[in-house]
C-alpha cells in the first residue's frame, strides 16, 4: 500500500472540502442554519481560529482513512479508473452519510431541511471524492487500455478452448472404437451360434446350405 499515495489524496480532498464549506455552509446554503430549532448550533463566537484548525485537522485525519479504505478494498470495488472512485463514493454515502443523518433526523430537534441539505450535499462531496481518491491511488493497473485487456482476454478464451478440445478429443475417440469393438464381437458370437444351429438343421434335414453360405459371408465382412 503506497502511503505517500494516501497522504496526497487526504490532503488535496480536505483542502477541496474546506472551500467547499465555505462556499456552501458559510455561503449560498447559510440561511439553512437560520430555520427554527436555531438553539441546537454552537454560537458563532466560539468558532475561532483554533477551532477552524481543529475541524481542518479532523476532516485531514477522516480523509486519510477514506484513501485507506480505498486502497484496501479496491479490488471489490466495481467499474474502472474514475467510475470505481465514483462507485466508492455512492458506497461510503449510502452506508455511512445516510444513516447517520437518519439518526439525527429520528434522535434531535435538527430541522428537517437541513437534514436534506446534508444528505445532497454528502452524496456531491463524496462523489467528488471519491473520483479525487481514483485518480491518485488507483495502480498503474488501471493505466491499460481497454484494447489491450480485450486482446488478452480473447487469447485466454482461446487457449482454454484449444485445451478443452485437446483433452476430449483422445478420450472420445478411445471410447468409440471400444463400443465398435464390443458390437463387432457381439455380432460375430451371434453369427457363430445362428451357424452352429444350422449345421445342426442341416445334419437331421439336409437343408441350410443357403443360410450358411450367407453367414459365412457375413463372417468374411466383418473380419475385413
Amino acid at each position: 500500500m503506497d502511503i505517500k499515495k494516501i497522504i496526497i489524496a487526504g490532503v488535496l480532498t480536505t483542502i477541496i472540502s474546506t472551500i467547499l464549506d465555505f462556499l456552501t455552509c458559510g455561503g449560498f446554503f447559510n440561511w439553512v442554519y437560520q430555520l427554527e430549532p436555531t438553539n441546537v448550533w454552537k454560537p458563532m463566537t466560539g468558532m475561532t481560529g483554533s477551532w477552524f484548525a481543529l475541524v481542518f485537522l479532523g476532516g485531514l485525519f477522516f480523509n486519510f482513512i477514506l484513501a485507506w479504505v480505498y486502497m484496501l478494498l479496491y479490488k471489490a470495488i466495481p467499474g474502472d479508473g474514475i467510475k470505481k472512485g465514483f462507485n466508492f463514493g455512492i458506497l461510503v454515502w449510502l452506508v455511512g452519510i445516510s444513516p447517520g443523518l437518519f439518526a439525527i433526523y429520528m434522535t434531535m430537534t435538527v430541522a428537517t431541511i437541513v437534514i436534506v441539505y446534508w444528505w445532497l450535499f454528502g452524496f456531491i462531496q463524496l462523489l467528488i471524492f471519491g473520483g479525487i481518491i481514483a485518480m491518485i491511488c488507483s495502480p498503474k493497473v488501471e493505466g491499460l487500455s481497454r484494447k489491450s485487456e480485450a486482446i488478452v482476454n480473447e487469447e485466454e478464451v482461446k487457449e482454454e478452448k484449444e485445451e478443452k478440445e485437446e483433452s476430449q478429443t483422445p478420450v472420445f475417440g478411445v471410447e468409440e472404437l471400444k463400443v465398435k469393438e464390443f458390437e463387432t464381437e457381439k455380432t460375430e458370437s451371434e453369427l457363430e451360434e445362428l451357424n452352429e444351429e444350422l449345421n445342426i438343421e442341416e445334419s437331421k434335414t439336409g437343408e441350410g446350405w443357403g443360410e450358411v453360405a450367407v453367414v459365412e459371408e457375413d463372417k468374411k465382412a466383418l473380419k475385413i
